[in-house]
């Protein structure tokens, strides 16, 4: 049942817990799994929706990618960003050219200081649950507990077999990159044991057919 707990939004189940082993990654392998992930060859590009950090870690979501006319090089692709946290931001979305004085609005962000352009060199990309979750060295005991808390996840992967999922009962995704309740919905399923999964303080986005089309929710997963 996808619900919200008393540690807020996420799948639970209502079995009781058992005594378990737990399994959370060094910092150290979180540091070198977003290195890997940010400098990966194809690297993987930046686009509207995606979740992103900067190099202090700080989290957002992309609102636009492409040139901008007040920029030096013409041409030069920028990310525009919507900030988790909008003391971070500069703007709106919308940028004054200093030449012409016309103001250029690149996308929208509901705090009027939410937005920043960036350079893409100065953001990573996330890494898979499947790499922190290598990185944790799941103990063999059955269950398994996963805190991966604030270590930056941002989808499912495929690093792992399902023999190796079996044990996890409990994971903790809270404060991550995850950018949609699909890819949650991926982890909880190769999971056949899980008895709760936690999404607390993601920017979870849902997508549904209406008409034919993709209709959008978004919502903020705030524990």
């Amino acid at each position: 049942v996808f619900k919200m707990g008393s540690s807020g939004l996420g799948y639970y189940s209502d079995e009781a817990p058992q005594k378990s082993s737990i399994a959370q990654p060094p910092s150290a392998a979180t540091g070198e799994a977003l290195t890997r992930a940010s400098f990966a060859e194809p690297p993987r590009p930046f686009a509207p929706g995606i979740r992103v950090c900067d190099q202090d870690g700080f989290m957002a979501t992309v609102r636009y990618v492409g040139p901008v006319k007040s920029a030096k090089k013409k041409g030069e692709a920028f990310v525009g960003l919507e900030w988790d946290d909008p003391s971070r931001g500069k703007h709106d979305g919308s940028v004054v050219d200093k030449k012409t004085g016309t103001v250029d609005r690149y996308f929208e962000t509901a705090h009027p200081t939410g937005g920043s352009l960036m350079k893409p060199d100065l953001l990573r990309r996330g890494a898979t649950f499947g790499e922190l979750l290598l990185a944790a060295e799941c103990p063999p005991s059955t269950p398994v507990h996963a805190v991966l808390r604030g270590t930056f996840v941002d989808r499912p992967g495929e690093e792992l077999p399902l023999v190796e999922m079996e044990p996890l009962v409990f994971i903790n995704l809270e404060d991550n990159l995850l950018g949609s309740f699909h890819d949650a919905f991926q982890v909880a399923a190769k999971c056949p044991k899980l008895l709760a999964l936690r999404l607390g303080k993601n920017r979870l986005t849902a997508a549904y057919k209406q008409g034919g089309k993709h209709t959008y929710l978004t919502a903020a997963a705030a524990a």
